[in-house]
């Protein structure tokens, strides 16, 4: 892509928590549904776990007053047993959003998630990357509290 700049974003989230666990939490989509320290909404996601093929369209709103805009992710691959999960995202200024999401376990009841996000942007890249490495420690907080209730 000509004057396209690709940013990557790794971003690393400790949990007390075994990997299994972690994993199924970390895979559900209904955690990213709720809102986030009022970060991001995301209105269209299905009542269940990704899986490898799915392609949804959605509505994602930022802080919850910018105007929603369209995004789309398809799910390129899901690796139970590697604990990875890959997807193609794109919406909004959004050209690329390749990201591959890992489960490492680091010990008994301890493990991690790695996000790592490769974006373009455009101009507000640098802006989105900063994003990214909030949204994505808060959002996988949540994640685990929703699915432990």
């Amino acid at each position: 892509m000509m004057g396209s700049k690709l940013t990557k974003i790794t971003v690393k989230s400790p949990y007390s928590i075994d990997a299994d666990t972690l994993w199924s939490a970390a895979v559900f989509y209904p955690a990213l549904a709720n809102p986030v320290n009022s970060k991001a909404y995301y209105k269209g996601l299905p009542e269940r776990e990704a899986k490898s093929g799915d392609s949804l369209d959605l509505r994602m709103r930022l802080f919850g007053w910018l105007p929603s805009t369209p995004w789309h992710v398809e799910v390129v691959e899901r690796n139970d047993a590697e604990k990875t999960l890959k997807s193609e995202e794109r919406g909004g200024p959004v050209k690329t959003w390749k990201h591959v999401l890992k489960v490492e376990e680091n010990g008994p009841m301890q493990s991690r998630i790695v996000d790592e996000i490769v974006m373009d942007a455009g101009p507000l890249t640098p802006l989105m990357a900063r994003w990214v490495k909030s949204i994505y420690g808060a959002r996988r907080k949540h994640a685990i509290k929703l699915n432990n209730d």
